[in-house]
């Protein structure tokens, strides 16, 4: 599974969770059921139903885990380090495919295992992903505003953070990434630049006190491009498999590392999402800019009736045109369809006119029924 997916399966996320707290037309919440996050019907009765839900959502795939962790230790009967080093995998999704199960109860097991594992993966990449960029970012970000605030000096927090917050974040989503796969290659490149591995995947007649002798007698080689190959391959949950912790200390060093890893990928890709594309839109949609570039030329053109002066309906159209929020078809047509409304032509419409117009819509429908 790619990153790709995890990105999408986040963003969703966060946009529903978004809508959900939406309130609907008419509502009105006081401010501490404002900053509650949306809870199941019937929990806002209860006060420890918020807690048991929280509880649960960090419980379910412990407890999971756990049992998958003893079944794969007793059934299979690989060791606690492989049980493990394999459930973690499931959970990040990375799969090297460097240890399969054989028996049926086990397929069935992680079979269950990886739907669940799925659909409550959204909620948990999201929490790691903010936990990880707000904690480790938050000094460098705080040093690039300060040196903002020196060249800006005439913006307000809230201008900085606009003009600024994305590119921050970009940069500290980079730098936390090339610190987390750098930390990788090293460490698999020291630890693990040959050897005969244990278990199910030992090289028979391997031999590696040093690494010449390891290396002439069948081991598994990293050098520095296999390290951060291997690295990468995983951080981005792609997986191939012909690269994989071989040893025990590297394995437990995979089992902290990999999660974290996914965690910081999809927070890096995400930050590059929203400066290549949210932040544009932000400059876009500057409330300072809304009337910065009207040129003669252009205010001509906005002005429709040709009167000199901006109608309230034909700045909005000009802005809704500029901010791509509809076509240039689009606002014809509306137009075309309020003069059809506007019969007398004064630039105002009442009810009983649109009134007027749907018994005239509905008229041609019938018509046109009957005619086919």
């Amino acid at each position: 599974m790619s990153t790709r997916y995890l990105v999408l399966v986040t963003t969703t996320y966060e946009l529903m969770s978004a809508a959900d707290r939406l309130p609907s037309a008419g509502d009105e919440e006081s401010p501490e059921a404002q900053r509650m996050p949306l809870l199941p019907k019937g929990c806002e009765e209860k006060r420890y139903c918020g807690l048991t839900m929280k509880s649960i959502a960090w419980s379910v795939p412990l407890i999971y885990s756990v049992l998958g962790i003893l079944l794969l230790r007793f059934v299979e009967g690989w060791p606690f380090l492989t049980s493990s080093y394999v459930m973690v995998q499931v959970i990040t999704t990375i799969g090297y495919g460097d240890f399969t199960v054989q028996s049926s109860g086990c397929k069935i097991y992680l079979a269950f295992y990886a739907i669940i594992v799925l659909t409550l993966f959204a909620y948990y990449i999201n929490l790691c992903r903010e936990s990880i960029a707000n904690q480790q970012s938050s000094v460098l970000r705080q040093y690039m505003r300060n040196m903002e605030g020196v060249q800006d000096a005439g913006l307000s927090d809230d201008e900085l953070k606009m003009k600024y917050g994305a590119f921050n974040q970009l940069i500290s989503a980079l730098l936390l990434f090339v610190l987390t796969i750098s930390a990788a290659t090293v460490f698999f490149r020291l630890a693990e630049h040959c050897t005969c591995s244990y278990g199910l995947q030992s090289v028979a007649g391997c031999k590696d006190p040093d690494f010449e002798t390891c290396r002439a007698t069948g081991g598994y080689v990293k050098n520095w491009i296999d390290s951060f190959y291997m690295s990468a391959i995983t951080m981005t949950t792609v997986g191939f498999g012909d690269f994989q912790p071989r040893t025990h200390w590297g394995r437990i060093f995979a089992i902290i590392w990999m999660p974290i890893s996914v965690a910081v990928a999809a927070n890096m890709v995400g930050a590059c999402a929203a400066y290549f594309f949210e932040e544009r839109q932000q400059n876009l949609l500057s409330a300072k800019d809304a009337v910065d570039h009207i040129a003669l030329s252009t205010f001509k053109k906005i002005d429709k009736d040709g009167t000199g002066l901006l109608t309230r309906g034909e700045f909005l159209s000009y802005m809704l045109l500029k901010y791509g929020g509809v076509s240039e078809d689009l606002i014809t047509e509306i137009n075309k369809e309020y003069d059809k409304i506007d019969v007398n032509k004064t630039n105002r419409v009442s009810y009983e006119m649109v009134q007027s117009r749907q018994k005239m819509i509905r008229d041609k429908i019938k018509q046109a029924k009957k005619q086919s």
